[in-house]
């Protein structure tokens, strides 16, 4: 018979990689992760985990069994329609996906109720400039990132390309409006530097720190500015000036190496590649693992 809870808190463990993290994520405190790791080692006879450089780190045997696991529990939850909230199992399982603000905004967090019904999946998303951790601290699960993972243990793919345009206010002249532009802790970035470029008499009069703040100034008619096309075309206020230059840049999706092996991690992705394509168009690569996912789970 399988104990949800010492299965439950000791995959915590092997996410988080310390016993301090692991308790955080489920409310308990340390001793208690490290408790239940014990019992289920005890349990399967085998040692599941070995202690590397501070962090605890899943063995083979743990792999294998966790597989296991993950797949009855599949079955299990599809066995759970129709039956009462007491008789429902209590194990949860947390994800998280981090992204730059923009991504999680305006392509994400529109696109969650698309999501696969999978019961007890708790989806986390945060959009944040700074890179989240996949590894080490294990912050979190995947990463929509404009630029690739170099992390050892981490599987980065070229998932699609993410096209910048210049837009303007309808009805504004744009020759006679300055920039604005993304702050100058971002001008490495190839949309800093191109309205920089091309910044002519007007100039850069304005800079912020997000493409939500930038969007709202260009909607004022006061200035002109690269945004992401998907973005810039949600708002109707907004029009694209096709004779000013644009950039493109690569979106890559990264997670932890054999992580989309778990079929709840594999429903994910193929979900976020879904929202990829259907706004952004995805590389044969991309459409390769799209595909592939979705054999498996058939």
């Amino acid at each position: 018979m399988i104990d949800w809870e010492l299965w439950h808190s000791t995959r915590e463990l092997a996410i988080s990689g310390s016993y301090k993290l692991a308790a955080k994520r489920m409310g308990v405190n340390p001793t208690t992760i490290k408790r239940r790791k014990e019992a289920l080692e005890k349990h399967v006879g085998r040692t599941l985990f070995t202690r590397e450089g501070g962090e605890m780190i899943p063995t083979p045997a743990f792999d294998v069994a966790l597989k296991e696991v993950e797949n009855a529990t599949q079955h299990l939850m599809a066995a759970e329609v129709g039956l009462s909230p007491d008789a429902q199992e209590t194990a949860w399982r947390r994800i998280v996906i981090t992204s730059v603000p923009f991504i999680c905004d305006k392509l994400l967090s529109p696109s969650i109720d698309k999501m696969p019904p999978i019961k007890r999946l708790r989806l986390e998303m945060s959009g944040r400039d700074n890179n989240l951790e996949l590894t080490g601290n294990k912050e979190a699960d995947i990463a929509l990132r404009l630029g690739p993972g170099r992390n050892k243990g981490i599987t980065a793919l070229h998932a699609a390309n993410i096209h910048y345009s210049a837009f303007i206010a309808k009805g504004i002249d744009h020759t006679k409006l300055p920039w604005v532009t993304i702050d100058r802790a971002h001008s490495h970035l190839a949309e800093a530097r191109l309205p920089e470029e091309h910044a002519g008499e007007e100039g850069i009069r304005f800079t912020a720190t997000s493409s939500t703040a930038i969007q709202n100034i260009i909607a004022t008619g006061a200035a002109k500015g690269l945004l992401p096309d998907f973005v810039g075309r949600q708002n109707p206020e907004l029009v694209i000036v096709d004779e000013l230059p644009n950039v493109t840049r690569p979106l890559w999706m990264m997670w932890r190496d054999n992580a989309l092996d778990l079929p709840h991690f594999g429903a994910v992705a193929i979900w976020l590649l879904a929202i990829v394509d259907e706004t952004l168009t995805l590389t044969d690569q991309a459409q390769k693992l799209s595909s592939e996912l979705s054999s498996k789970g058939d």
